[in-house]
């Protein structure tokens, strides 16, 4: 069972397209909270640049203080925004 992931973000960068860094950002981190198991421990989203990072920072706030479906008013222990 995997406890740690790393997933790098190159592809926000040169092979995002028209679509908005910030959009591409949200999505990955969307993807993480929707796949989350028990036993996964960590996730790492890698970026490369300071812009990068920051639009992560901020897609990461947002994606992750939503509630998860069904945990409405509850406690997530699954997301925790950086």
């Amino acid at each position: 069972e995997v406890k740690s992931l790393g997933f790098s973000l190159l592809s926000a960068g040169i092979f995002r397209g028209d679509r908005p860094l910030e959009k591409i950002l949200e999505i990955a981190c969307q993807a993480v909270k929707d796949n989350v198991y028990p036993g996964l421990e960590e996730v790492h989203l890698i970026a490369f640049t300071d812009e990068e990072e920051q639009e992560l920072r901020k897609a990461a706030k947002k994606v992750f203080a939503r509630p998860v479906a069904g945990m409405e008013g509850k406690s997530c222990t699954r997301c925790s925004a950086m």
